[in-house]
């Protein structure tokens, strides 16, 4: 059994608003733009969540690291606040539920 992070900032874990993140993208629909804007906790909350997957997403997995890599480094490119767009398509969406599915078994977010 893994360890569970909990980490606060400015009242909200890192941990809760990385795992908003990956539901987002999780539920979008394949082909369908979904903007939106990281301020610098969602840009912390976005490194955790590369650093989690760089961790526990086997090596075999080669084609849901690589949509992995091309989400979260197409967003963590970005400056807090500046506007976001996706666009992800099914393997993308299939890849952000696997993260989702890790930041569940790994992380402890309180309500």
């Amino acid at each position: 059994m893994s360890e569970k992070k909990q980490t606060e900032t400015d009242g909200k874990s890192v941990y809760h608003i990385g795992r908003e993140i990956a539901s987002s993208l999780a539920g979008l629909r394949a082909e369908h733009s979904f903007s939106f804007i990281l301020n610098e906790e969602g840009h912390v909350a976005l490194k955790e969540l590369i650093d989690l997957s760089d961790d526990k997403i086997p090596k075999n997995m080669t084609r849901i690291k690589e949509s992995i890599d091309e989400v979260f480094g197409s967003l963590s490119d970005k400056e807090p606040g500046t506007p976001l767009n996706v666009n992800l398509s099914e393997d993308d969406i299939k890849a952000m539920e696997k993260v989702l599915e890790l930041v569940d078994r790994n992380w402890e977010i309180e309500e």
